[in-house]
């Protein structure tokens, strides 16, 4: 019977660039480049969608075994969901059970939408003990100070220093109104609008915002937070102008209630 010899491999030819002139050099690193460039990115869109895709395995786990695992609680019939991110600060979050990018996000014009500050803020409890509560913040970072795509409000406590600058004449002298309080730093703008009580039905920082800008756009710049004093709630907005510093929740709230 006759054998078959087995031929050689043919060596494996790789890649050299030395190989190649200069403008097919320059070709090849481009392509890498814009290669590495579109994975990047790629895993960056992917990061900072995280915190919806938890949301929706909570919903899941909600419906189907009745327990809201990974998240502290889920709402259905109001739509949102209470979590602490597995890493990071102890943040206590509360975001909407369906996706909203932010405040600029054009969903949050809708009528029908709740008011997630007032939400927050009866979840508070999930944020720091019994004792912590009458010094309880809300705040949703901008679109500049965000790393999640999702809306979430942050629930913590305020912070002296912002509690500070809110008793040194950062509140108007009328409710009902937004005041311009000066600059908290260079290009930093300082809004407050005093709500004249303690009732958040028809108090949301959120639509307040909204209608300080001229375009919805413009609120990719702007932090909003709700505070308390001892009369009334309060919402801020930290608006950032073009080429100035910007805010995040971490100048309003400290999570380590």
């Amino acid at each position: 019977m006759s054998r078959s010899v087995p031929r050689p491999a043919k060596a494996r030819r790789w890649l050299r660039l030395n190989e190649y002139g200069w403008a097919r050099k320059a070709l090849l690193v481009l392509a890498a480049l814009v290669g590495s460039v579109a994975l990047a990115y790629g895993a960056n869109l992917a990061r900072r969608n995280a915190l919806w895709q938890v949301v929706r395995v909570c919903m899941i786990d909600q419906t189907t075994t009745g327990s809201p695992a990974p998240c502290l609680e889920v709402d259905l019939s109001h739509g949102f969901a209470v979590l602490r991110p597995p890493v990071g600060e102890p943040d206590t979050i509360l975001t909407p059970t369906r996706p909203i990018a932010g405040l600029e996000d054009p969903k949050l014009a809708a009528v029908n939408l709740p008011n997630y500050f007032a939400l927050a803020w009866s979840a508070r409890h999930w944020a720091g003990d019994a004792g912590a509560h009458d010094r309880i913040a809300l705040a949703v970072n901008s679109r500049m100070a965000r790393s999640q795509d999702q809306l979430h409000v942050h629930i913590g406590c305020l912070t002296p220093s912002f509690a500070s600058t809110l008793r040194t004449g950062a509140l108007g002298p009328r409710a009902g109104v937004w005041f311009r309080a000066p600059d908290m730093a260079p290009g930093l703008e300082l809004w407050t609008y005093r709500s004249g009580g303690k009732d958040l039905r028809d108090f949301d920082p959120i639509r307040l915002a909204r209608g300080l800008v001229a375009a919805p756009g413009e609120l990719r710049r702007m932090t909003v937070a709700l505070v308390q004093t001892k009369t009334e709630f309060v919402a801020a907005a930290l608006r950032s102008r073009p080429g100035g510093w910007f805010a995040s929740a971490d100048d309003v709230l400290d999570a380590r209630c």
